[in-house]
């Protein structure tokens, strides 16, 4: 998807006023083109302007229930369609939160792991959640992301949270951060006889200053086995360099590994080199090499690419923060 180009402005959760409503929003106006690899199937394009809007109330009961009813919804214009007209499509959402979030604090101290207490916090959370069926329905429109793919949505999404946290350099830091979430539909089941979705897993480890693991997961319940699974494994000193080893799968589809290498030679110079391969084949599927450069202002990169038989070498600026030019929005 080409976005030729793509303008968008989102406002973050806003007090209105001396109530205790907030206000968000996000509105996005642009061009933008499809095409397909190997012409498999026609391209398309159109113009496409698409705008968000929710309220919310957030209070707290009895001292510890957070409880956060909302409602908004979101109205979406195209310049053309599969049918080669206009269409406006509208959409309507709502929704409360329940949740809460305990903790205790351990006296533990270790300084060969850099530990100064630990404290385990606990977040259970239910959200249920309803998106009417579009005015418009997504076969009647061009597909260029997940805006356009929106359907009826009617669920309660069961989450807990689990956090193990310590103090360095008297900050907060996450050693452990593992979520685990499914929902539970109550219309519109994506499958037949399925009225829970997969569990889905993600968790954060940084047991210590210059290492990280992450792991993201989809499991089946009903057929019991791994949808996909995400692994991120990453050495890095900072403002120097990072390795990175990581593994994707997605189930009857690939088994992939990558390797990502990052190093900064100066405060003007660094350089980037990422590879994929197909585990069963051994073949380098995906291969990237980056130089990054900084021009004061500006910074630019210019990379290599390889991606099968497809070569690309492409060039990229942009500019770095101006700190005597503010622009302030807002209170």
């Amino acid at each position: 998807v080409e976005r030729l180009p793509e303008i968008s402005y989102g406002l973050r959760n806003q007090r209105l006023g001396d109530t205790m409503l907030f206000y968000k929003s996000q509105s996005k106006v642009g061009y933008l083109d499809k095409e397909f690899a190997d012409n498999l199937s026609p391209s398309y394009n159109a113009a496409r302007f698409d705008t968000f809007h929710e309220l919310s109330l957030p209070k707290r009961y009895f001292g510890w229930l957070e409880i956060v009813p909302r409602f908004g919804g979101r109205a979406t214009l195209y310049e053309d369609s599969p049918d080669g007209e206009g269409l406006s499509r509208g959409i309507f959402h709502a929704g409360t939160e329940f949740g809460t979030r305990m903790y205790k604090t351990m006296e533990v101290y270790n300084d060969t792991l850099d530990i100064d207490r630990l404290r385990h916090v606990i977040e259970p959370r239910i959200k249920y959640t309803y998106v009417n069926r579009p005015s418009v329905e997504k076969e009647e429109i061009f597909q260029f992301d997940s805006i356009d793919a929106i359907m009826k949505y009617h669920a309660f999404r069961f989450s807990l949270r689990n956090k193990l946290q310590t103090k360095r350099d008297e900050l907060n830091w996450d050693l452990v951060d593992f979520l685990i979430y499914s929902d539970r539909y109550i219309q519109e089941f994506p499958e037949p006889d399925r009225n829970f979705s997969d569990i889905f897993l993600n968790l954060d480890f940084f047991p210590v200053r210059n290492i990280a693991l992450e792991f993201g997961a989809a499991f089946d319940q009903y057929d019991e086995h791994w949808d996909f699974a995400v692994t991120d494994l990453k050495f890095y000193r900072a403002e120097h360099w990072s390795v990175s080893f990581g593994h994707r799968f997605r189930r009857d589809e690939s088994s992939l590994a990558t390797y990502d290498i990052n190093y900064i030679f100066n405060e003007s110079l660094s350089f980037a080199v990422y590879q994929r391969f197909e585990i069963e084949t051994g073949d380098l599927e995906e291969q990237e090499y980056t130089i990054f450069r900084n021009l004061h202002c500006w910074d630019s990169s210019l990379t290599y690419r390889k991606l099968g038989e497809d070569k690309q070498v492409f060039i990229a600026f942009w500019l770095r923060d101006y700190d005597n030019l503010p622009i302030d929005i807002g209170n």
